[in-house]
């Protein structure tokens, strides 16, 4: 997993797409206990682009804890009209990722 990473990586700024494509590659080499932390680097390498964003939600290949992870970082104009969608995703999630929804949810309906 960690080579695609790094190819990733090495593409981010050139070439992102095909930086998704070994990131993608990545996430399908790394077991569930590992995935969080990877897709974690992923997401903090990720560039400040709403459209690329989008593509690395599309990586995760319906993993929800990875999908709930994705949310939980959005900010809250982008977080706020996609609550409904991540609502589902949430119960299907462990006990900390879904309490973490339901306060993210919360604060973004409290900002309305």
């Amino acid at each position: 997993m960690r080579i695609p990473l790094e190819e990733g990586n090495f593409w981010l700024r050139s070439q992102p797409g095909l930086a998704l494509i070994a990131w993608q590659e990545a996430l399908r080499r790394c077991d569930d206990s590992d995935a969080p932390g990877i897709f974690g680097l992923m997401r903090s390498a990720a560039p400040d682009d709403a459209a690329f964003r989008e593509r690395l939600l599309e990586i995760t290949d319906g993993r929800a804890a990875l999908q709930m992870d994705w949310f939980l970082t959005l900010r809250p104009e982008a977080a706020r009209p996609r609550i409904a969608e991540f609502t589902p995703i949430a119960a299907q999630c462990d006990a900390r990722r879904r309490a973490a929804f339901s306060r993210r949810a919360a604060e973004l309906d409290a900002q309305r």
